[in-house]
């Protein structure tokens, strides 16, 4: 397993029980029979939160590249590229790529060859 697969797979977990523990309070909300006094902001509360929990995980694969683990000792460290255009394509932070820059998310570059 490289070093990604397992921050990955770690990173994955602790998301995965946060959408246990979302899922949990509504389910303890259907045992009590409270459902008509959930109110819809609730709902969508919760639904908002289950669903940045979803884009966070995606977030996360897509950048792979941009996530450098030391284990050594014991340090995780992650590749700040603050002067890193956005992607004219689809929007999301390009990443260095010798002296240019490519988008992680389309593959795009930003007009080198």
């Amino acid at each position: 397993m490289d070093r990604f697969s397992f921050f990955f797979a770690f990173y994955g977990l602790i998301l995965g029980l946060a959408v246990a523990e979302l899922l949990g309070g509504f389910a303890g909300i259907v045992r009590a029979h409270a459902l008509k006094k959930l109110e819809a902001q609730t709902a969508l509360v919760a639904l908002l939160t289950f669903v940045l929990i979803c884009a966070t995980w995606v977030d996360t694969f897509t950048m792979d590249r941009a996530i450098t683990l030391n284990f050594g000792a014991t340090k995780v460290s992650f590749q700040a590229q603050a002067d890193a255009p956005s992607c004219a394509e689809c929007g999301s932070i390009m990443v260095r790529n010798g002296s240019c820059y490519k988008c992680l998310n389309c593959g795009s570059t930003s007009g080198c060859s």
